[in-house]
């Protein structure tokens, strides 16, 4: 029953947008946060034809375990919304980076899968996440480059980040930004 006023409501949704933009095939997107990626992976949601569905983290810079098999069998372009930073459940004025062998694993995912036609990126506060921001503009733009940059697990990206844009080879700077993507995510 759910997904069938979820389906009704895209189509209805569909036809406002056809109206109000006045195109016969405007573009649109489908998006798979919460209880709405259970649907699809049982194959009860109907999006408009020519809908890209973005696939999300979840919250968590990780992509669903059945990312994969979803994408391959999906008739629809598909496209990734993405985690940069999100605000912890224990102190919520503090923001909680990931680490950047949870992009340099998750985004290789992505890219293998053909799915940056579109790329979400929910950075919080800009200032702050820049470093995360970088390594994830990078996959997204030249993978290849980048997981050379970062290696083949991210681990390499610290170094990186603190030669490349911060113009110093102190390992000091590096370790700093490590012990900030280690606070424990929690909620």
């Amino acid at each position: 029953v759910k997904a069938q006023i979820i389906n009704e409501a895209l189509a209805a949704q569909y036809e406002l947008i056809r109206e109000v933009r006045g195109e016969e095939r405007p573009e649109v997107y489908g998006y798979l946060w919460g209880e709405l990626y259970g649907l699809y992976c049982a194959g009860l949601l109907r999006f408009p034809e020519g809908t890209t569905v973005i696939h999300t983290d979840g919250g968590n810079a990780c992509m669903a375990g059945n990312l994969e098999e979803m994408v391959r069998r999906s008739p629809y372009p598909t496209g990734v919304y993405q985690h940069i930073s999100m605000f912890t459940g224990a102190l919520s004025v503090r923001i909680t980076s990931y680490a950047p062998r949870v992009y340099a694993r998750e985004l290789k995912r992505v890219v293998d899968l053909g799915m940056n036609r579109i790329f979400i990126l929910n950075v919080g506060n800009v200032r702050e996440k820049i470093f995360n921001l970088r390594q994830a503009m990078g996959y997204a733009n030249h993978y290849p480059a980048m997981a050379e940059a970062a290696g083949p697990d991210g681990s390499a990206y610290f170094g990186w980040y603190t030669r490349t844009v911060l113009g110093t080879d102190h390992p000091e700077v590096a370790d700093a930004y490590h012990a900030l993507t280690e606070v424990p995510f929690a909620f």
